[in-house]
């Protein structure tokens, strides 16, 4: 992923800040980093989080993966949790044509629910026991409205990770990770 985000920043004229990434081998590269993740919260991360795992073991547990890409986060999560009902949003087209291919290569297309939406315009009410929130890929005004959304798309008791990139001391790395 870093390899090819690097090359293109080196390499790419007209490169425009924010993510517009269209190449396949980026876009599926970049997800592979969610599957471990995925793994960490299962085994660390959703035992330490009040009634977690009780919800996404149960039998309508429900997820909703906001700027799900390629859909990797949402595969493993549903291959982690055999019950899990999995929906995936993302505004990028060019993803989620490449995570509904990876959906139906991993057997998942009848647990895993695929929209072409922005967070920002989430409708549901009390749906999910977890939302998943990638703040980073986010606009700042983008990412407050989506997670207003994403709490009142929680059944009660429901948890959102809101993930965050971590400031550097480094304020070049700062520059480039904007």
């Amino acid at each position: 992923s870093f390899w090819h985000l690097d090359t293109k920043l080196v390499t790419g004229a007209g490169r425009r800040p924010g993510w517009n990434h269209t190449e396949a081998e980026l876009l599926q590269a970049t997800a592979k980093v969610t599957i471990p993740f995925a793994k960490a919260l299962k085994n660390v991360i959703a035992p330490g989080l009040e009634g977690l795992v009780e919800r996404l073991e149960g039998p309508d547990a429900a997820f909703l993966d906001v700027g799900c890409g390629v859909g990797m986060l949402s595969i493993e999560m549903a291959r982690l949790w055999p019950g899990l009902r999995v929906v995936g949003i993302d505004v990028w087209a060019r993803s989620l044509g490449l995570a509904r291919d990876n959906v139906v290569e991993a057997g998942l297309a009848d647990r895993i629910e695929l929209r072409e939406q922005a967070g920002e315009t989430l409708g549901e009410r009390e749906t999910y026991d977890l939302v998943w929130i990638p703040s980073p890929f986010m606009s700042g005004e983008g990412a407050r409205e989506t997670a207003r959304r994403a709490f009142e798309a929680l059944r009660p008791g429901g948890w959102v990770l809101y993930a965050l990139t971590r400031p550097s001391p480094d304020p070049l790395a700062n520059a480039i990770a904007q």
